[in-house]
């Protein structure tokens, strides 16, 4: 039981008989009862909670039982038969296994998913004393039934009806085309979904199943197996809904059994008992009887449930033979189809000959092809098909889709988005590209790149029968269907009707065609985000257009049942769109309940958009019924109430937006509603007594006895207490808003304000000074919020237009003026435009404006222009231009020549020159003549005037000092009213939910806390990075175990089922990919290649990059994790890093090179100060041979376990530190990395990776290398006894390599490369021709780059600053560049005095005396064999160490050249903009060329050292003549060579110059003895001994911070280790 592997088996155990129902009666309720305790015992884990129909008669019952552990709803139909022998149970088992089959292609069949054989203990003795037993099928569940909808409101369209119409005679045809027959057709036996998709249920086998053919003259086994049982009992398979016999008034019979006689089964298989008759067992069902039972369904369905036939009115038909006229009900039913070709349809199909019926797909096509009737008239105009082309272009497909894949509502919204589009263009007619846009954008392009494409469709033309043809006095729709069935003998009147009916169908749909070519010609214009309240189309009256209906219920089944918000809103957005499209009855009777209900929606944002997508949608209703004149006061406004004190700020600001056009809308009701009762109450005659008048007088008539025949009806008119009802309602919601004073209620009282026209015109006169302008002018009084203030002087004209002048001038004006006295200038500007508009609308008087003579003269006073007139003067210029145009708008309204008496002198006192009339009507060229505001006053709120001895300077100062007295006024009665503002301090209250709360492991100390990259991840990452979709490595995030393991993240306050989110394991369930991947079972290009393009992948990635088609189509738990990935994502949250090797101490413990590890122990201090290089005291050295080229740079691991050398060879050389004090002076390399051909390319630079064993290779092949260095660390310590060996000593070995990286750069050989690490990056910097480059290698992307200028030479060094904020680059033309890497600009340029390359760059932030604050400096080796040391932040040298040539080793020092003596400096670049760039690089070009270039000199080509401690900074340089030394900051004497020297050669001297910003320390090299004088000194000391100095330049040197050892590596290609 439970799955359809399920079989049906006999038993061999004796059968006990239950006789306890035997005497029981169906109508009992103890039948029931009895059979269900039974029932129960074979389905013991079943609930059972309501028994349904279709029940197909007695010999069945139907319950609907969910599971107890998984609570899956299912059917289950209890079938009791006759089990007489085994090979039949075998029959029955294989047409349930074959109708399975058939289920797979037909998508409008839900056989039965199970069935089993009830115990042997559990069976029934019927009437005749055979045994019967009970047999299980299930089926799934389904909405609704055919005959349970029919009666449901809203009541079925007749869009819909031809809809569900097409599906069932689509879902007959696909089930005759498998040769299987249903047998049961009924209403009952035909279930459907929320959005009306059809599917047939009940079929059962033929074989023991119900009898094909039935006794005329015994229905004892038509109601054992076909009579439906009493309504009373049994219950709808759907929610409760009205019953049949209260929904429709004309039933079958009126016995008030309404539908327990209805029948559909067809007549010839009603046979009489006669012995030559075939056995019933031997007849098969055919395709007719079928088509018989669909022309009842189709009936019933067109005719609102009223039933085709019963009994008695099959018996009667199949009585009168082929001449349906003599049916005494059938033909009256027939008529009362409105569609022509539905009712000539079901005509034909009620043929009483079943060889006349045709096949389900020849109905089809006669009901999809449009034809054309009126072949004998001159209107050639065709008739549209019943069944409209949308349906098989859009509508089936979709629904096909649906049925067939497991959909979530959410999955299911985001396809109907996908569909708008054509949705609207088949049944409308309307390409709504901006809708399509907007759709699209919302669903995203990985929803999009999954939809399949649409079906083909069929061609499928009209095919006339071929018959003959009926008289041509019968209805010409008939001329198609049939030529057999006789013509209606109907009366005249029927006839006349007919025509009548035709004609009025014709004139409709040339109308709608006419409506229709001009809807196709607009442009539909609707924004993305709200459309046009007036905008709608005409009605259309075709059944393309009728058909749209099924796209709008579609959307309404779903989005009761949406689980996220966004598709809820998405859905929301959908109804908008489509109700611009449908008519006013789909507006009012579909789409408006249903956004009402979600105005109930728990979260904020739905509720918002809800309504204000249900005010737009009302305004879009202009027809609509009486019933429902008072659908705003007693439905709409009664359930959105509690949206004006909802909690969310953002709920009741859409509310109070759409406050204004709910009114409006409401008053359109009402006022169309009354103007409808007054054309009904004068029979359609608007005519007044006086027409009656004269129309009686023209005639001679009597006046009483035409008044007589025109009085009017009397009726009740209720509009003003309607009206009263309806203002009631608003006027309370806007008192609610006026008087809130909370720190939130601004932004609704602007709302307000903003459609305060509306809501003027909604109240009227009376209600705008009862409740609108008292609350809106107290919001001047709020001085917190000027926005306020400013709105409301905007918008204050819109309601002086309703009260009228008197009111303006009493009231608004005075509220008015305070505002022009406000602190802020747009409340200022804001009056002076709401002054200037009363005027322009003529609701100020002149006594306003200009003030009266006596009162004037009195000084009691004066107008608005002239008390105010000293804002002509303001400096803020909108303030002056805004009382420019008062002025002029008052000129134009008064004219010439009142305006030079009244307003040309208070004018004048502020104008530099007289203007003429025409000046005086501009605002503009008064602008242009009035004083300058600077020349009077600094400040328009000060004091202090600057005004000459005049009389208009006079008068000028006392309307400034006037005007700054009503200000001062103001000001101390606010002062005194702020002691009580704090009685109403209101703060805002809300609940903060906790976020996702995501921590990644540092950088520093990744590779102690967690484990390396997953080798499958890093696959998947550079798969997606050559496909191009970088992205899509996102799609394997799907579980919080591999989540865990990518980035090593802690995720808390998670909103989902946390406790199963945490367990990854349980998560691989339906997700097999996990296993597979940590495993590394994938493990191959093509096979993650295809994992990243599947569809699960797809989808995931759009979801985790916000495509909410993505979203909707996932499941919940995938939507938790992609809602994770997509917030590290968004936070580019670094993934774990690669194993790039562990630092190790001496006993095996990892450490980080970042920790406080290094400093236990011995101080810095007392370190430096022990170390100091020997003399010519070499340790060991590589043979010539260990390199075939110059060894260019070296790296030293920072545990000093081993280091690395990089050559021109195109190799890199890996040394243990071991072999330093094991070895005999030949220092050998363990292991070479190389990658392929190392001849085509050099190694120009090294860095080792921060607190790693892994190494970066710069190449001049344009690569980046990494390699891990695998070493392996014994524990037993190696301390060479009696050496001053460091705790660092240690056996250990290098093991191998890999090469963990290779990024290719692209631009040319690169030529410096370094490496620092932050807390969640891993930063590689190298440099290339066209600038500086970085790559993460956490996250395997460049973070920032910086561009070079040519002109100002390749870089030919780099350095990073210590606290990795900033760097340095050098170039071979000299100049030194400062980045700020935070801003990502180089902040500062300059140019080394040398001009020379800069050959090496260090950086340092240290002090170099005890009075200096700590400071960024750089170490710059450039210039004539000279190293200096540059404070960055002043520019200047500080330090300096130069070697002088051993020609000048004798002169005094003051004879030196200045290249000797002098501090060098850095001269300031002047940094060209983008555009001037290009004007001063030719020129530079041109200058680089004709330079001639200097022939090689000495020159320091790299240092070592400490600068960092005033005291103990020292630095050791090798120079291009292979010499090695070092140098001491504080005393010159302590600085010396450390190798170079020749045989005999003296020792140098130091000394040093101090020039007050900065030291000079100078080097006298001695020159070399002749030969002679060596020869001579060979024979007196005997043998010499052989040179340890390298044979040319020093390419680069290292130092050892705990071993204490110094390395430097040469052009000679040898490699040095020094004590």
């Amino acid at each position: 039981m439970g799955n359809s592997s399920s079989q049906i088996s006999s038993t061999a155990q004796a059968t006990t008989t239950i006789n306890s129902l035997q005497h029981l009666s169906e109508s009992d309720r103890q039948y029931n009862d009895v059979l269900l305790s039974h029932i129960s015992r074979d389905l013991p884990h079943h609930i059972f909670e309501r028994k349904l129909t279709p029940s197909s008669g007695r010999f069945s019952f139907c319950y609907k039982i969910r599971h107890q552990e998984s609570g899956a709803v299912c059917v289950l139909k209890c079938v009791l038969l006759e089990v007489d022998s085994k090979l039949r149970l075998e029959k029955q088992e294989k047409e349930l296994r074959n109708l399975l089959e058939i289920q797979k292609e037909c998508s409008h069949l839900a056989s039965y998913q199970a069935w089993a054989l009830g115990s042997s203990s559990f069976s029934i003795t019927n009437q005749n004393n055979r045994i019967l037993k009970p047999i299980y099928l299930v089926r799934p569940h389904l909405y609704s039934t055919l005959s349970s909808r029919i009666v449901t409101r809203p009541f079925l369209s007749s869009g819909e009806k031809m809809f569900i119409a097409h599906q069932i005679i689509e879902a007959i045809a696909q089930l005759h085309a498998k040769d299987c027959f249903h047998g049961h057709l009924t209403c009952d036996n035909i279930a459907m979904t929320s959005w009306y998709h059809v599917v047939l249920v009940d079929i059962l086998p033929e074989e023991g199943g119900r009898p094909t053919y039935l006794a005329q003259d015994d229905l004892s086994d038509y109601i054992y197996y076909f009579q439906e049982r009493g309504k009373s009992h049994v219950k709808e398979d759907t929610a409760p809904s009205l019953s049949r016999d209260k929904a429709v008034s004309n039933t079958s019979k009126g016995d008030g059994t309404s539908g327990e006689k209805r029948c559909y089964i067809a007549p010839e298989r009603f046979v009489k008992k006669e012995k030559g008759n075939p056995s019933t067992s031997d007849q098969k069902l055919t395709a007719a009887m079928d088509i018989f039972s669909l022309g009842c369904i189709l009936m019933e369905l067109l005719l609102n449930g009223g039933s085709a036939m019963d009994l008695g009115d099959l018996m009667e038909y199949k009585q009168h033979g082929d001449d349906i006229s003599k049916h005494s009900s059938l033909p009256q039913r027939l008529n009362k189809i409105e569609s022509r070709d539905m009712r000539a349809c079901c005509k034909h199909m009620l043929h009483l000959d079943p060889e006349k019926r045709l096949s389900a797909r020849e109905y089809l096509a006669r009901l999809t092809s449009e034809h054309n009737t009126n072949e004998n008239t001159d209107d050639s105009s065709p008739n549209y098909a019943p069944f409209p082309k949308c349906h098989e272009n859009v509508f089936f497909p979709l629904l096909k889709r649906v049925s067939a894949e497991v959909q979530s509502p959410d999955a299911r919204i985001a396809l109907a988005s996908i569909h708008y589009s054509k949705v609207i263009l088949e049944t409308v007619g309307i390409h709504d590209k901006k809708g399509e846009k907007f759709f699209n954008n919302v669903i995203g392009s990985s929803a999009l790149g999954m939809q399949e494409k649409s079906m083909k469709k069929g061609s499928s033309g009209y095919i006339p029968l071929q018959s003959d043809m009926i008289n041509s006095t019968e209805d010409s729709s008939y001329k198609v269907w049939s030529n057999t069935i006789d013509k209606f003998n109907c009366d005249e009147l029927l006839a006349r009707t007919e025509r009548l009916l035709k004609e009025i169908e014709q004139n409709s749909s040339n109308e709608s065609q006419r409506k229709e070519k001009e809807v196709a010609n607009r442009d539909v214009n609707i924004s993305n985000n709200e459309i046009d309240a007036t905008f709608q189309l005409p009605s259309v009256k075709t059944p393309s257009s009728a058909a749209l209906i099924i796209f709008v219920q579609f959307v309404l089944g779903n989005i009761r049942h949406a689980q996220r918000p966004t598709s809820r809103l998405v859905g929301i957005q959908l109804l908008l769109r489509v109700a611009s499209f449908t008519s006013d009855q789909v507006r009012l009777q579909r789409i408006v309940p249903t956004l009402i209900s979600i105005t109930n929606d728990s979260d904020a944002s739905v509720r918002s958009i809800a309504v204000t997508v249900l005010t737009k949608v009302l305004a879009m209703v202009d027809h609509f019924p009486p019933s429902d004149a008072n659908i705003f006061p007693k439905y709409i406004l009664k359930r959105i109430q509690h949206l004006s004190t909802d909690s969310s700020i953002m709920v009741r600001l859409a509310f109070i937006e759409s406050m204004a056009l709910l009114a409006e809308t409401s008053l359109r009701f009402l006022d169309t509603c009354h103007s409808q009762k007054l054309f009904e109450s004068g029979d359609g005659n608007f005519s007044d007594n006086e027409l009656i008048l004269e129309k009686a007088s023209n005639e001679g008539e009597s006046i009483t006895s035409s008044s007589k025949r025109h009085t009017p009806k009397l009726f009740r008119n209720d509009y003003d207490k309607d009206l009263r009802h309806l203002q009631e309602i608003f006027a309370r919601w806007v008192v609610v808003v006026t008087t809130d004073f909370s720190d939130e209620s601004s932004p609704l009282k602007q709302a307000v304000l903003n459609d305060i026209s509306k809501l003027c015109n909604f109240f009227g006169k009376d209600g705008v000074m009862t409740c609108i302008l008292p609350q809106i002018l107290a919001f001047l009084n709020n001085r917190k919020d000027w926005e306020l203030r400013s709105s409301l002087c905007k918008h204050l004209p819109a309601v002086c237009t309703i009260v009228g002048r008197s009111a303006t001038e009493s009231f608004v004006v005075p509220c008015v003026e305070t505002a022009l006295i406000d602190d802020e200038e747009m409340v200022v500007v804001n009056a002076l435009g709401c002054l200037t508009a009363l005027v322009r609308m003529g609701l100020l008087t002149r006594a306003v404006l200009f003030g009266r003579n006596e009162v004037i003269a009195s000084g009691q006073r004066r107008g608005i222009l002239d008390k105010y007139s000293s804002l002509l003067l303001h400096p803020f210029e909108d303030i002056r231009y805004s009382m420019c145009l008062l002025f002029a708008t008052c000129s134009k309204s008064i004219r010439f020549p009142d305006n030079e008496v009244l307003i040309a002198p208070i004018l004048r006192i502020f104008l530099r020159h007289d203007i003429d009339q025409d000046h005086l009507l501009n605002a503009e060229s008064m602008m242009q003549a009035l004083l300058s505001p600077s020349k009077y006053f600094e400040s328009f709120d000060s004091i202090d005037f600057h005004v000459e001895s005049s009389s208009s300077s006079e008068q000028i100062k006392e309307r400034l000092q006037e005007y700054r007295n009503m200000k001062r006024t103001r000001k101390s009665i606010e002062n005194k009213m702020e002691g009580f503002s704090y009685l109403h301090d209101h703060r805002i209250k809300s609940n903060l939910k906790g976020a996702y709360s995501i921590r990644v492991p540092n950088q520093k100390f990744a590779e102690l806390i967690t484990q390396p990259l997953p080798v499958w991840y890093e696959k998947v990452r550079e798969i997606a990075s050559i496909e191009g979709q970088p992205e899509s490595q996102f799609c394997a995030l799907r579980t919080m175990s591999i989540l865990s393991q990518v980035y090593a993240s802690k995720i808390q306050n998670l909103p989902l089922q946390p406790q199963i989110m945490l367990k990854g394991d349980s998560m691989a369930v339906g997700l097999g990919f996990e296993d597979s991947l940590i495993s590394n079972e994938i493990s191959s290009d093509v096979e993650l290649k295809s994992f990243l393009l599947e569809e699960e992948s797809r989808l995931f990635c759009g979801a985790t990059n916000g495509e909410w088609g993505s979203i909707s189509s996932v499941d919940p738990i995938s939507t938790e994790m992609s809602q994770i990935a997509s917030k590290l994502q968004s936070l580019e949250a670094p993934v774990v890093p690669p194993r790039l090797g562990s630092l190790q101490d001496l006993e095996g413990r990892v450490y980080s090179s970042h920790d406080s590890f290094l400093k236990q122990g011995t101080s810095d201090s007392q370190r430096r100060s022990e170390w100091k290089p020997k003399v010519d005291s070499l340790i060991c050295s590589t043979s010539p041979f260990e390199h075939q080229g110059p060894v260019t740079r070296l790296s030293i691991s920072e545990d000093e376990s081993f280091f690395v050398s990089g050559s021109h060879d195109g190799t890199c050389k890996v040394f243990e530190m071991r072999q330093i004090h094991d070895s005999n002076g030949n220092l050998k390399s363990t292991l070479t990395l190389n990658d392929g051909d190392s001849s085509s390319f050099k190694v120009n630079d090294l860095s080792i990776i921060e607190n790693s064993h892994s190494v970066a290779t710069a190449n001049s092949d344009g690569c980046l290398r990494i390699w891990r260095i695998e070493v392996a660390m014994s524990r037993q310590s190696s301390l060479v006894s009696g050496s001053a060996a460091s705790p660092f000593s240690r056996s250990s070995r290098v093991s191998g390599s890999k090469m963990i990286r290779r990024v290719e750069a692209k631009e040319g050989g690169i030529s410096c490369i370094s490496h620092f690490n932050t807390n969640s990056s891993s930063i590689l910097m190298f440099t290339s021709k066209l600038g500086v480059h970085t790559w993460d290698l956490r996250c395997e992307k460049e973070p920032f780059a910086f561009e070079n200028c040519p002109q100002y030479g390749f870089i030919s060094s780099l350095t990073v600053g210590k606290d990795r904020n900033w760097f340095c680059t050098g170039s071979n033309t000299g100049h030194v560049a400062l980045w700020d890497i935070r801003f990502q600009k180089c902040v500062q340029m300059w140019q080394h005095s040398s001009r020379s390359p800069i050959n090496r760059l260090a950086t340092s932030f240290a002090s170099l005396s005890k009075d200096d604050q700590p400071s960024p400096h750089v170490v710059i080796g450039s210039g004539l064999n000279e190293l200096s040391i540059f404070n960055l932040t002043a520019g200047i040298c500080r330090q300096c160490f130069k070697v002088v040539d051993s020609s000048f080793a004798y002169i005094d020092q003051n004879s030196l050249p200045t290249q000797y003596t002098s501090l060098p400096s850095l001269e300031v670049v002047k940094m060209h903009s983008k555009w001037s760039r290009t004007l001063s690089y030719q020129s530079r070009l041109m200058e680089n060329i004709t330079r001639r270039i200097p022939p090689p000199q000495p020159t320091i080509t790299t240092f070592t050292g400490r600068v960092g401690s005033a005291d103990l900074n020292y630095l050791c340089t090798g120079d291009s003549l292979g010499f090695v030394r070092y140098w001491d900051f504080n005393s010159a004497s302590k600085c010396f060579t450390v190798s170079g020297l020749r045989q005999s050669q003296q020792r140098p001297m130091h000394e040093s110059l101090d020039w007050g910003s900065g030291k000079l320390t100078l080097c006298r090299e001695m020159p070399l003895p002749d030969a002679k004088t060596l020869s001579m000194k060979g024979v007196q000391s005997g043998p010499m001994r052989s040179e340890n100095r390298h044979k040319d330049a020093v390419l680069d040197m290292k130092r050892t911070e705990h071993s204490k050892r110094l390395f430097t590596s040469s052009r000679d290609g040898t490699i040095k280790v020094w004590k």
